[in-house]
């Protein structure tokens, strides 16, 4: 959760106008590219735990579902790949 408190705070401070090279600009990209392997560690643990789309008996018994079909770890998968795809173009 600090995470993601800490990544909306970088969105605040992030500004399109000023100059791109400005030192709290490229501090805000190095940030956001932390937050993205962050985010991509923590989505790939969740995958790896709880299945992608489906998971083994034991897991259903318990009550797990498997990490897509959970609203909030959908929306969290589209975001994770977004950032990804972001990542890949800024970094081309």
């Amino acid at each position: 959760m600090a995470l993601i408190i800490v990544s909306s705070i970088t969105l605040v401070i992030d500004n399109p106008l000023e100059d791109p090279e400005a030192d709290s600009i490229l501090l805000v990209g190095n940030l956001d590219n932390c937050f993205t392997v962050l985010f991509t560690l923590e989505a790939s643990i969740k995958i790896i735990a709880m299945g992608f789309m489906f998971n083994n008996q034991i897991l259903r018994e318990r009550g797990v579902q498997p990490y897509i079909r959970n609203p909030w770890n959908m929306l969290d998968f589209v975001v994770v790949v977004a950032s990804l795809i972001d990542f890949v173009v800024t970094i081309q």
